[in-house]
């Protein structure tokens, strides 16, 4: 296979991610701007099923909070982790959007912008290493 070929694919990964990465920063900037920030409790932790023997069990916390016109709501976290991202009980920042309540995030660097930070270096690393197949491949001169 030749390395122009490997070259675009890169490019084409790249400009995919990039692609991804404004969307995603595009959602995080709206929920930022226009979310509902809240307090809420957290009330259980879920196990989350592990798919190998030697692998530690994850947990998802699941959060409570008032929500105006729908009362009390509870919620089960996307993300899961060991050990447990909180305990039961602690007190944690959400941000959602009051169109859909809930699709709660913690409102944290990592909770609102991770995945658009994750995204935006893979679209990068995807272009250069894009670049260096197309040098290495004699698309640009030596």
């Amino acid at each position: 296979m030749s390395l122009r070929l490997i070259a675009s694919g890169f490019a084409l990964a790249g400009l995919l991610l990039a692609l991804l990465a404004v969307f995603a920063a595009g959602n995080a900037l709206l929920l930022k701007r226009r979310g509902t920030r809240v307090l809420a409790r957290v009330a259980a932790l879920v196990e989350r099923p592990v798919e190998q023997r030697h692998e530690q069990p994850c947990y998802a916390p699941v959060y409570e909070f008032d929500v105006p016109a729908q009362g009390l709501l509870r919620i089960q976290s996307k993300a899961a982790s060991f050990p447990a991202p909180h305990a039961v009980g602690d007190t944690v920042a959400l941000v959602y959007d009051p169109a859909d309540p809930a699709d709660a995030r913690c409102d944290t660097f990592a909770g609102v912008w991770l995945i658009t930070l994750l995204l935006a270096l893979g679209a990068f690393g995807a272009t250069v290493t894009a670049f260096f197949c197309a040098w290495a491949g004699g698309l640009f001169p030596h």
